[in-house]
């Protein structure tokens, strides 16, 4: 039977906005600290491939031999082997470990999966203060990807402008970027405060309509 109590179905609406805009966030830090993790693997692949090469070369160059084609052939296969073999068990070693964000993300899936009605609000309030402590790390992360986008205009520009132009155009696209990250970044945080105040100003008419 369909619940006709406005009460509970403002808490189940409020409740359903909240695990929206946190699935989004989470998703988005996932993304981003896997990301991280791929990109750190992938330096350290490239550290140990120049070192491998590095000393093979002076190994040649100090015992005196001239390598041949086939041995140099070698060398950088052996070398891009090696690179690939680093960065992979590098990768699989990082992603074992777990997300910073693991406490929240169980969180969320607790909200989600619903349970006793009285903890519902309280796991729902939880939520909402731990979202709000990561807000700076979000911001952060939507800032440095909008840099990121100006770099790539940069080169891009580069190729067939000349500095001057390139130096314009990236300048342009990061700050677009820039605008319409923040703009949704607080747009959204303005959601969740808006929802955070709700449940405290008429917490306890929701609890006592349970």
């Amino acid at each position: 039977m369909k619940d006709t109590d406005p009460r509970k179905r403002d808490i189940a609406h409020t409740i359903d906005e909240i695990v929206k805009i946190a699935d989004n966030w989470i998703k988005y830090l996932k993304e981003k600290e896997d990301a991280g993790r791929m990109t750190n693997a992938l330096i350290l692949g490239l550290i140990a491939g120049a070192l491998e090469l590095v000393s093979t070369f002076f190994f040649i160059n100090f015992t005196g031999c001239r390598p041949s084609i086939y041995l140099t052939l070698l060398v950088f296969v052996g070398c891009l082997c090696l690179i690939i073999v680093v960065s992979m068990s590098t990768y699989l070693i990082l992603r074992r470990r777990k997300y910073r964000f693991s406490e929240l993300l169980n969180l969320l899936e607790r909200v989600k999966s619903g349970g006793k009605n009285q903890n519902i609000l309280e796991d729902a309030l939880e939520l909402i203060d731990k979202m709000l402590r990561f807000l700076p790390e979000v911001k952060k992360k939507r800032l440095d990807e909008a840099f990121a986008y100006g770099v790539a205009a940069f080169f891009l520009a580069s190729i067939s402008m000349n500095l001057g132009i390139a130096i314009l155009v990236s300048v342009i696209v990061w700050l677009y970027f820039r605008w319409e990250m923040v703009r949704t970044y607080e747009r959204e945080v303005a959601k969740f405060e808006e929802l955070k105040n709700r449940f405290e100003q008429g917490g306890d008419k929701f609890l006592e309509s349970l």
